[in-house]
């Protein structure tokens, strides 16, 4: 039976809207029980009665409940957690299973592992696994058992205001502690099991190695690995700049574009089955087996699950007719994940793909009827910069809340080079394919090498001429919901015309200046002093009226963090101050000391003093002479010469702030 659009899109919401309410409001979850249970009786009442303007309410009711319950069953911790077991020694034996690999770098790899056991208790919960390379460790796999004597460890927070915050990251996933693998703390009890998804893993690997031990160029080998094996890692930091610059950094996440080109791809090649009795179907089962023998294949990613997902919906809707309800589709998929998987709701990936789809299929037909070209070629062109733009408008607030940046000529890279990307897919499908079976012409190898650098150069040439392009935006959460809520009031105004959403817009527009004007009231108000944290080198500030005025030892490489900085608040500017060792402002008297200079100043009195760059002082004399609040010790030190400046200040009873362990100081004034 088909559910009507009118029930399932606000039962989705409301079931989304409990997940969110769960992360805001955690701990009511006891109150949702006895309620769910009312409001089935009374909705079973209600059905029975056949009031027709009353019994839908318990079903909205019914599903923001479950989806609290959904998300607060995924995040509470069991009573075997190994957060809740009493343990008897300090160091006790741990047994884990490996479930994946996350991330490798030049210095080590890193896997999530599930605990299951610790000494003799049977336990669960989930951890971060790293392990240092060198010749002499085997890196681990998929389905292995270790045993280990490695320590818990806290996952570090932020260094920074608006840095990016690994720890939250790795909550969502429920993964609340790490451990480090070295070769005298760890065994292996077991190899993995000779099952489907590891020996996938094999063939991958072995895919990886056919790539790296190609005669491609290595731009070409890394967009290989990126937009078929989902290794975007493999594309360096400063190309992957380029591309999000450009506003085409999608193109390099094995996602949704590539998955539906696959898609079709596949359903061109198979057309010869309709020909033949049941071959329809036929081609539906092969093309749906393939895109999940393909997820597996590559690791289940998040990106290409939910891409794989929703293209399986839209691939059997198709076939049945159904075609047209994409939009239904895409909803349904989105609410199946997020069952199966509740933290997608706060991946970012998740965020942008089902905003990118659903702006597509809802305001890509809104735009289009404003110009109606009557040329194919114009109504081809038409065609693709709106969807394009449908796309920019759904993902665009949600963009510069998470990244800050906001790239001008997006729609022109788009429009550039995505229509071509098609070929460029097939292309690259084709060379992968040559590449495994060990034949490979040089005539390929230097046009496939030839494509991969001119589009590289095309989409730096763009991000390099970018007029406007703007970085480090503030743009709260606040901002980002209200945007949102203008943005659907003036889509149904667009769309249907009625005076009530005018209103509802003009509203939403209030709600938007009102809380820029809170933003701004705050920022005029606000002043303190920062220390931040830079890894060798040394950065700190005084925030006010709105104006950063900053010292760095090296503006280069603090850049980051001062761009990460005025994205997290609103700043009106910065500049940068001319001060050697003293800063003196209202009641802040600073001394800032490095190399091996020492100050005696009998009229001097600073309440904090700052240690840059490992200076050779008797800590010890200078606390007796000065007697200062706070010594603070930036990033620029050595961790060992701070260790020992530690203990000379609890000997004198005087704090110690290092920003390596505690991240940036705010002194507020």
């Amino acid at each position: 039976m088909h559910l009507p659009r009118s029930i399932l899109y606000p039962l989705v919401g409301l079931f989304i809207l409990g997940g969110i309410c769960y992360h805001s409001f955690n701990g009511i979850s006891w109150i949702l029980i006895p309620l769910l249970l009312f409001l089935l009786l009374s909705g079973f009442f209600l059905l029975r009665k056949n009031l027709k303007a009353m019994k839908s309410l318990p079903l909205y009711a019914c599903f923001f409940c479950v989806g609290y319950l959904n998300f607060q069953s995924y995040y509470t911790l069991n009573t075997s957690h190994y957060l809740n077991l009493k343990l008897n020694t300090t160091v006790p034996l741990k047994k884990i299973k490996i479930l994946e690999k996350k991330h490798e770098n030049s210095f080590s790899y890193s896997y999530e592992g599930e605990l299951i056991q610790i000494e003799d208790k049977t336990t669960s919960g989930k951890l971060l696994i790293y392990q240092k390379k060198d010749t002499v460790q085997v890196p681990c796999v998929r389905g292995q058992f270790i045993l280990t004597s490695a320590t818990f460890e806290s996952i570090a927070e932020a260094k920074n205001p608006g840095a990016f915050s690994y720890k939250s990251y790795l909550e969502n996933q429920a993964i609340y502690n790490q451990i480090e693998l070295t070769p005298g703390n760890y065994y292996t009890l077991t190899f993995p099991e000779n099952n489907l998804r590891n020996r996938l893993d094999q063939y991958y690997e072995k895919a990886k190695i056919k790539i790296q031990s190609s005669m491609l160029n290595e731009e070409a080998k890394a967009m290989l690995q990126a937009i078929l094996l989902a290794e975007r890692s493999s594309i360096g930091s400063e190309q992957l700049d380029q591309y999000a610059k450009a506003g085409i950094i999608h193109l390099l996440a094995l996602s949704g574009l590539h998955i539906g080109l696959i898609v079709e791809l596949l359903l061109v090649i198979l057309i010869p089955l309709k020909w033949i009795r049941f071959g329809a179907t036929l081609r539906l089962v092969l093309v749906v087996c393939f895109l999940w023998t393909f997820a597996l294949f590559v690791g289940l990613p998040a990106s290409v699950v939910r891409a794989v997902t929703l293209f399986s919906f839209f691939t059997i809707g198709r076939f049945i007719n159904q075609g047209k309800n994409s939009f239904h589709f895409t909803v349904v998929s989105l609410l199946l994940l997020l069952l199966v998987h509740p933290p997608y709701l706060r991946e970012i990936g998740f965020q942008f793909s089902f905003l990118a789809v659903l702006g597509i299929l809802w305001i890509h037909p809104i735009l289009q009827k404003f110009y109606e070209p009557k040329q194919l070629l114009m109504k081809k062109i038409w065609g693709w910069i709106t969807v394009c733009l449908a796309a920019q408008i759904a993902v665009g607030p949600i963009s510069v809340f998470y990244f800050h940046q906001f790239p001008s000529l997006f729609l022109f890279s788009n429009v550039l080079i995505v229509p071509f990307f098609g070929i460029f897919l097939s292309l690259a499908i084709g060379v992968f394919i040559l590449l495994l079976t060990g034949f490979l012409p040089k005539g390929i190898i230097s046009f496939f090498d030839g494509s991969v650098s001119l589009l590289n150069k095309t989409v730096g040439w763009i991000a390099r001429n970018d007029p406007f392009q703007w970085e480090a935006l503030f743009f709260p959460l606040s901002y980002t919901l209200t945007v949102y809520v203008l943005l659907f009031f003036l889509i149904f105004l667009l769309e249907r015309k009625r005076f009530n959403y005018v209103v509802s817009l003009f509203l939403a527009i209030s709600t938007l200046l009102f809380f820029i004007n809170l933003e701004y009231k705050k920022t005029k108000k606000e002043e303190a002093f920062w220390v931040f944290h830079q890894h060798q080198e040394s950065l700190f500030g005084h925030l006010r009226n709105g104006v950063l005025y900053y010292k760095s030892s090296n503006p280069n490489k603090t850049k980051s963090v001062i761009n990460d900085f005025k994205s997290s608040q609103l700043l009106f500017g910065s500049e940068e101050l001319a001060i050697q060792n003293i800063y003196i402002h209202s009641e802040l008297r600073l001394l800032i000391l490095q190399d091996d200079q020492l100050f005696e100043l009998s009229d001097f009195k600073p309440a904090y003093i700052l240690l840059q760059k490992n200076p050779k002082i008797n800590l010890d004399r200078l606390l007796e002479t000065y007697d200062p609040k706070m010594v603070i010790a930036d990033g620029s030190n050595a961790p060992w010469f701070v260790d020992r400046w530690e203990q000379s200040c609890l000997k004198k009873g005087i704090s110690l702030y290092d920003t390596r362990k505690k991240g940036a100081l705010r002194i507020s004034l």
